[in-house]
């Protein structure tokens, strides 16, 4: 699997985990891993199958419940890529 940010993702990320930088590092690190991690695992979880794909998150944004979404398109490239350990 192959993961990207799109630049509006990319963007959203940003604004959100450096809104407020009082908290430092630690802080950005929390957030990210509110707005990105978190949703990051429970939609793939809901993947079926994702060796040989490309996911891209394409959006972030508030849920109506109050937790944070993410807009993602996997496209099945086929290619299985580098095993366990290997890319990026």
């Amino acid at each position: 699997m192959h993961l990207r940010l799109s630049d509006e993702a990319h963007r959203a990320l940003s604004s959100y985990c450096t809104a407020d930088v009082d908290n430092g590092g630690r802080g950005i690190g929390m957030l990210l891993e509110t707005h990105l991690i978190n949703p990051l695992a429970r939609a793939l979880f809901d993947q079926e199958r994702l060796a040989g794909t490309a996911v891209t998150v394409t959006g972030v944004r508030p849920a109506a419940d109050g937790t944070v979404a993410l807009d993602l398109r996997v496209v099945r490239t086929g290619a299985a890529g580098p095993g366990p350990g290997g890319g990026r």
